[in-house]
Protein backbone atom coordinates (compact mmCIF):
# COMPACT_ATOMS: atom_id res chain seq x y z
CA UNK A 1 0.00 0.00 0.00
CA UNK A 2 1.47 3.58 -0.65
CA UNK A 3 1.40 6.38 1.39
CA UNK A 4 -1.20 8.27 -0.68
CA UNK A 5 -3.41 5.40 -0.43
CA UNK A 6 -2.54 5.56 3.21
CA UNK A 7 -3.01 8.98 3.39
CA UNK A 8 -6.61 8.78 1.53
CA UNK A 9 -7.37 5.97 3.80
CA UNK A 10 -6.80 8.47 6.89
CA UNK A 11 -8.91 11.14 5.39
CA UNK A 12 -11.91 8.65 4.95
CA UNK A 13 -11.57 7.52 8.56
CA UNK A 14 -11.32 10.98 9.72
CA UNK A 15 -14.68 11.54 7.57
CA UNK A 16 -16.73 8.96 8.37
CA UNK A 17 -16.30 10.02 12.50
CA UNK A 18 -17.10 13.52 11.90
CA UNK A 19 -20.48 12.09 10.07
CA UNK A 20 -20.80 9.82 12.46
CA UNK A 21 -20.56 12.38 15.34
CA UNK A 22 -22.94 14.58 13.55
CA UNK A 23 -25.55 12.52 13.17
CA UNK A 24 -25.12 11.40 16.98
CA UNK A 25 -25.53 14.91 18.01
CA UNK A 26 -28.68 15.27 16.08
CA UNK A 27 -30.69 12.16 17.49
CA UNK A 28 -32.98 12.75 20.61
CA UNK A 29 -31.74 11.72 23.90
CA UNK A 30 -28.22 12.07 23.14
CA UNK A 31 -26.21 14.39 25.69
CA UNK A 32 -23.03 14.34 23.68
CA UNK A 33 -20.07 11.94 22.51
CA UNK A 34 -18.03 10.40 25.26
CA UNK A 35 -14.28 8.99 25.13
CA UNK A 36 -13.51 6.30 24.42
CA UNK A 37 -12.61 4.21 27.89
CA UNK A 38 -9.05 4.31 28.64
CA UNK A 39 -6.78 2.73 31.58
CA UNK A 40 -8.57 4.54 34.16
CA UNK A 41 -12.37 4.12 33.58
CA UNK A 42 -13.38 7.47 33.73
CA UNK A 43 -16.15 8.83 31.12
CA UNK A 44 -16.15 12.35 30.05
CA UNK A 45 -17.79 14.48 27.60
CA UNK A 46 -16.32 15.44 24.69
CA UNK A 47 -15.72 19.10 23.63
CA UNK A 48 -17.09 20.18 19.97
CA UNK A 49 -13.30 19.59 19.04
CA UNK A 50 -12.56 16.50 20.71
CA UNK A 51 -16.14 14.88 19.62
CA UNK A 52 -13.95 11.83 17.00
CA UNK A 53 -12.31 10.98 19.69
CA UNK A 54 -15.41 8.86 20.76
CA UNK A 55 -15.65 7.14 17.64
CA UNK A 56 -14.08 4.12 16.25
CA UNK A 57 -14.09 3.41 12.59
CA UNK A 58 -12.62 -0.03 11.25
CA UNK A 59 -12.77 -2.17 7.56
CA UNK A 60 -14.30 -5.49 7.65
CA UNK A 61 -12.20 -7.99 5.37
CA UNK A 62 -15.78 -7.56 2.46
CA UNK A 63 -14.97 -3.51 2.32
CA UNK A 64 -17.82 -2.50 4.96
CA UNK A 65 -17.33 -0.30 7.33
CA UNK A 66 -17.41 -0.96 11.35
CA UNK A 67 -18.42 2.20 13.11
CA UNK A 68 -18.11 2.25 17.20
CA UNK A 69 -19.73 5.50 19.13
CA UNK A 70 -19.24 6.19 22.42
CA UNK A 71 -22.24 8.43 24.07
CA UNK A 72 -23.66 9.91 27.28
CA UNK A 73 -27.52 9.78 27.17
CA UNK A 74 -30.39 11.67 28.52
CA UNK A 75 -31.92 10.13 31.82
CA UNK A 76 -35.33 9.51 31.76
CA UNK A 77 -35.56 7.98 27.64
CA UNK A 78 -35.75 4.55 26.60
CA UNK A 79 -31.70 3.83 25.71
CA UNK A 80 -33.27 0.77 23.13
CA UNK A 81 -34.90 3.61 21.22
CA UNK A 82 -32.54 6.07 21.44
CA UNK A 83 -29.71 3.10 20.39
CA UNK A 84 -31.95 1.81 17.49
CA UNK A 85 -32.41 5.42 16.37
CA UNK A 86 -28.10 6.31 16.46
CA UNK A 87 -28.11 2.94 14.25
CA UNK A 88 -30.04 4.00 11.78
CA UNK A 89 -29.45 7.49 11.42
CA UNK A 90 -25.39 7.14 11.12
CA UNK A 91 -25.46 4.80 9.03
CA UNK A 92 -27.87 6.20 6.93
CA UNK A 93 -25.99 9.55 6.62
CA UNK A 94 -22.39 8.01 6.25
CA UNK A 95 -23.56 5.56 3.52
CA UNK A 96 -25.27 8.74 1.72
CA UNK A 97 -22.44 11.15 2.11
CA UNK A 98 -19.66 8.77 0.84
CA UNK A 99 -21.38 6.23 -0.81
CA UNK A 100 -19.38 3.21 1.44
CA UNK A 101 -21.48 0.84 2.89
CA UNK A 102 -21.63 0.64 6.42
CA UNK A 103 -22.17 -3.10 7.79
CA UNK A 104 -22.31 -2.25 11.20
CA UNK A 105 -22.42 0.38 13.99
CA UNK A 106 -22.31 -0.05 17.50
CA UNK A 107 -23.56 2.48 20.26
CA UNK A 108 -21.78 2.05 23.52
CA UNK A 109 -23.46 3.89 26.17
CA UNK A 110 -21.06 5.16 28.57
CA UNK A 111 -23.14 7.21 30.98
CA UNK A 112 -26.77 8.95 31.36
CA UNK A 113 -26.90 12.30 32.56
CA UNK A 114 -30.06 14.43 33.91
Amino acid sequence: MGSEERKNDRVAVSFVKHIACTSAMECFGVVGIANIPGADGLVHLLTNEELTKGVKVSMAPNKKIHIEVYVILEFGIRIETVAENLIDTIKYNVEKETGLKVGKVTVNVQSVRV
